[in-house]
C-alpha cells in the first residue's frame, strides 16, 4: 500500500511539474499575443435578436484574465430563427499582438500594478450589444501553486540523498550503522 501511495504522490507531482511548466510558457507568451479558452453558450433567439453568453480564460500581457461576457446581436427583420437552439461550443486560440483588448486592465494603484484588478467593460451600436466582466491576476502568481509539489519532492529527495550518504534511516534520520538491513526506530528498509 505505501508503495502505491508514493506512484501516486510521484505522478502527481510530475503532473504539477507539468502545469507549472505550462504556466510559465503561457506567462511568456502572453507579452507577443493573447492565448484563449473559451465556452460559448447560446441564449434566447428570437426573429430580430441572436444572444450567447460567454465564459473563458485569456492570457494577455503578463495577466490571466477571467472573463464573463453576454452578447446579443441585432439581426434584420426578416431573418428566420433555427427550431433549436445550437449546442455550447468549447473554443481556443491565439490573437497576434495588439489585438482589440490587448491593452493593460487597471489603473496605477499598488494591486493593479501587481496585476490584480475588477473590472467591466460595455459597448454597443444599433446592431449589437455586448458586455463583459473580470477579474485579472498576475500570471507569474499561478504558477507557484504548481511549483510547491515539485520543490517539496526535491527537498524531500535532496534530505534522504543526504540521510543515505550519512548512513542514516531515509525516514526518520535513525544511525543504521549497528542495524542496516532494518531501522528500528520506524521499521522503514533501506533499500526499499
Amino acid at each position: 500500500m505505501r508503495r502505491l501511495i508514493r506512484i501516486l504522490l510521484n505522478a502527481l507531482t510530475v503532473l504539477s511539474l507539468v502545469l507549472s511548466v505550462a504556466t510559465v510558457a503561457l506567462w511568456v507568451r502572453s507579452y507577443g499575443g493573447s492565448d484563449y479558452v473559451t465556452r460559448l453558450t447560446p441564449g434566447p433567439v428570437t426573429s430580430h435578436s441572436v444572444s450567447h453568453r460567454t465564459i473563458g480564460a485569456q492570457w494577455t500581457l503578463g495577466q490571466i484574465r477571467l472573463v464573463r461576457g453576454e452578447h446579443t446581436a441585432y439581426l434584420p427583420r426578416d431573418y428566420v430563427p433555427p427550431e433549436r437552439p445550437p449546442a455550447p461550443l468549447w473554443s481556443r486560440g491565439r490573437l497576434g499582438k495588439g489585438h482589440s483588448g490587448w491593452q493593460r486592465i487597471g489603473g496605477p494603484s499598488f494591486w493593479n500594478r501587481l496585476g490584480f484588478c475588477r473590472y467591466r467593460l460595455g459597448m454597443g451600436a444599433s446592431f449589437y450589444d455586448e458586455s463583459e466582466e473580470g477579474v485579472t491576476l498576475s500570471a507569474w502568481l499561478a504558477a507557484i501553486p504548481f511549483l510547491i509539489p515539485p520543490l517539496l519532492w526535491a527537498k524531500g529527495a535532496w534530505r534522504g540523498r543526504c540521510r543515505r550518504r550519512a548512513g542514516q534511516c531515509v525516514g526518520c534520520g535513525y544511525d543504521l550503522r549497528a542495524t542496516p538491513d532494518r531501522c528500528p526506530e520506524c521499521g522503514t528498509i533501506p533499500n526499499e
